[in-house]
């Protein structure tokens, strides 16, 4: 089980997968158990392809309003 408090990963927060609008919308609980684990183990895949360096995230988890706000694609994986 990850630590809840910090984030899906050791180097991955719930703050980084939050959605960017303006109130910066949690990334949903009810994903975190299974989706936002399998994200997470992608991120630290391309953290250790880069040598273990920091990378950053610049976007993850979209609201369907901010993902509209934006020119997101309808089906964008952002909202899943």
């Amino acid at each position: 089980m990850h630590a809840m408090t910090h984030g899906p990963s050791q180097h991955l927060s719930w703050a980084e997968l939050a959605c960017k609008d303006a109130w910066r919308t949690p990334y949903p609980l009810e994903w975190r158990e299974d989706r936002a684990i399998l994200l997470a183990a992608e991120f630290e895949s391309v953290r250790a392809m880069v040598g273990n360096r920091s990378i950053a995230i610049l976007s993850a988890y979209r609201t369907p309003a901010h993902n509209r706000a934006v020119g997101g694609a309808k089906r964008s994986q952002h909202l899943e």
